[in-house]
C-alpha cells in the first residue's frame, strides 16, 4: 500500500518538487490546496506523513492522526506543532533548517546599514518634495546627524544557530566585531568562528547592535523586555529576524519612547499579520522598521525549502531518523 503525504499550507508555489522526490518511492502525495477545512482533517487521519504551512498542529488534531509517522513543517521554527503530544504518540517532528540562512542573514545585516545610515527618513523626506525648493532643502545630510562609520562596531548575536554564524561571518567581512551568546553552543565551536560567547546581559551592555536569531521556545519568549532593554546603550540599535514573541513589544514601545534605545528593526512581530494599531504604533517612530516577515525569502530559498522538506518526508517512510528530527525521544 502507498504512503500517503498530505500537504497542507502549501499554497505559493505548487508541490512539483515535492512529487518529484516523494512519487518515486511509491508515495501518494495529496495536495489540498482546494480542499475544504472538513476535507483536510478527513485526509489528514489517514496521512502517513504531514508536511504542511500556516497549520497549527495541536494535541486535539495529532489525537486524530492514525497512523502518521512523521509531522514535517516547511519552517525552520517549529512551534506551530505541540512536539509533546506528537512524541507522547511516537510520531516524529520535523522542521526544516538551513534553506534560508543567507536570505535571512543578508536581510539583518540591510536592516542594520539602514538603520545606521538612516535609510528611510532620506528616502521619504525625498519622497515627499513637491518643489524644487523641497527638493533643495531636502539635499543635505543635516537632518541625519550623527551617522557612525560601521566598520569596528560590536553586533551582539543571540542565537549562534546556522543563521547566527552566517550572520557573524558575513558581519565580519563588513568589518564589525562579533559576540555571540548561546547557552547550547560550546566555546570551541564559536571559537573557529571567532565568535567569543559571553552572557546574555554582558552582550546586551556592550553591543553596538544586537540581532536575534533563536526558535521561539519557553526560553526565549520574551527574551528582550524592559529589563534587557534598560541594559542597551542608547546608541544601540535592535534587529529581530528570528520570531515576533522574543521581543515583548510593550517593552519595545516603551523603550522607543523614552529613547533608551536608537532604534529597531522588525521582521517579525508578535501577531503577524499584525493589527493596524500595532504596525501603527512601531512606524510612528522615524528609527523604526518593518518588514513583512519576508527576511527568508528568494526564488533559491523557496525551491530550497521544498527540497529539503520533501527529503526529510521520504527519508522517513523509508525508515530513516532524518537530521531535522528534533523530538528523537519519540522513537525510543
Amino acid at each position: 500500500m502507498s504512503k500517503r503525504v498530505v500537504i497542507v499550507g502549501q499554497f505559493m508555489e505548487g508541490i512539483e518538487i515535492e512529487r518529484a522526490i516523494l512519487e518515486p518511492i511509491g508515495a501518494d502525495v495529496i495536495d489540498t490546496r482546494a480542499f475544504s477545512d472538513a476535507e483536510i482533517e478527513a485526509v489528514l487521519r489517514t496521512a502517513d506523513a504531514v508536511l504542511f504551512r500556516k497549520l497549527l498542529i495541536t494535541r486535539d488534531l495529532i489525537e486524530t492522526l492514525e497512523q502518521c509517522k512523521i509531522i514535517c513543517t516547511y519552517a525552520a521554527g517549529y512551534d506551530a506543532i505541540d512536539v509533546a503530544a506528537a512524541t507522547a504518540r511516537g510520531i516524529m517532528v520535523a522542521n526544516t533548517p538551513g534553506y534560508g540562512n543567507d536570505e535571512v542573514a543578508d536581510h539583518t545585516l540591510m536592516l542594520l546599514f539602514a538603520l545606521t545610515r538612516r535609510l528611510i527618513p532620506q528616502v521619504d523626506s525625498l519622497r515627499a518634495a513637491a518643489s524644487d525648493a523641497d527638493v533643495r532643502a531636502a539635499w543635505t545630510h543635516q537632518p541625519y546627524m550623527p551617522i557612525r562609520r560601521i566598520r569596528g562596531q560590536t553586533l551582539g548575536i543571540i542565537g549562534l544557530g546556522r543563521i547566527g554564524k552566517t550572520v557573524a561571518w558575513k558581519a565580519q567581512g563588513i568589518g564589525l566585531n562579533v559576540i555571540a551568546t548561546d547557552p547550547y553552543v560550546p566555546a570551541e565551536t564559536a571559537a573557529a568562528f571567532n565568535v567569543p560567547l559571553v552572557s546574555l546581559d554582558e552582550l546586551l551592555t556592550i553591543s553596538d547592535y544586537i540581532t536575534l536569531h533563536t526558535p521561539l521556545t519557553a526560553e526565549t519568549l520574551k527574551i528582550i523586555a524592559a529589563r534587557e532593554l534598560a541594559l542597551m546603550k542608547p546608541s544601540a540599535y535592535l534587529i529581530n529576524c528570528a520570531r515576533g514573541k522574543v521581543v515583548d513589544h510593550a517593552s519595545l514601545v516603551a523603550a522607543l519612547h523614552a529613547g533608551q534605545i536608537a532604534g529597531a528593526a522588525l521582521d517579525v512581530l508578535e501577531a503577524e499579520p499584525p493589527p493596524l494599531a500595532m504596525l501603527r504604533e512601531l512606524l510612528a517612530f522615524p528609527n523604526v522598521i518593518v518588514t513583512p516577515h519576508n527576511a527568508w525569502y528568494s526564488d533559491n530559498s523557496v525551491d530550497d525549502r521544498q527540497r529539503i522538506a520533501a527529503e526529510t518526508v521520504r527519508d522517513a517512510l523509508l525508515g530513516k531518523v532524518p537530521d531535522a528530527v528534533v523530538n528523537r525521544a519519540a522513537l525510543t
